[in-house]
């Protein structure tokens, strides 16, 4: 068993995951995220997994996750350093809660060790009332 693998014990909150692929080909950076549109409850969050191909790990050395209100989640702005894995996750953190659905476009960004965006993507979070 991993470090990684293990969660705290005082986490009471459900956890969506998100895949996210970074993938290098023919001399391009692709971030794909899966779901593209995803729903949760107010005071849930997001376990973001992380994978790279193409050697897509050798030349990404920072991702930024965004996001354009700073009451959704504890941080407005999420940042990892260079990937020691093929994979690895990260986590959000519980949701605010909301009085009615709220839509928001997030932005994950990908950076290179020149700290020169390489790639982007633009993934929606739907929070409904709890």
């Amino acid at each position: 068993m991993r470090r990684s693998d293990l969660t705290g014990v005082g986490m009471t909150y459900r956890l969506h995951p998100v895949r996210v692929e970074i993938e290098y080909s023919a001399g391009r950076m692709l971030v794909l995220s899966s779901p593209d549109e995803l729903h949760i409850r107010g005071g849930e969050g997001i376990e973001w997994d992380f994978f790279y191909t193409g050697g897509a790990d050798l030349m990404v050395d920072e991702i930024t996750i965004e996001f354009e209100k700073a009451a959704v989640f504890p941080k407005a702005e999420i940042k990892v350093k260079k990937p020691s894995a093929p994979r690895h996750r990260v986590l959000s953190g519980p949701s605010g809660r909301v009085e009615s659905a709220t839509r928001i476009e997030y932005t994950i960004r990908v950076f290179n060790s020149f700290r020169t965006e390489v790639a982007l993507a633009r993934p929606r979070l739907v929070i409904d009332p709890a």
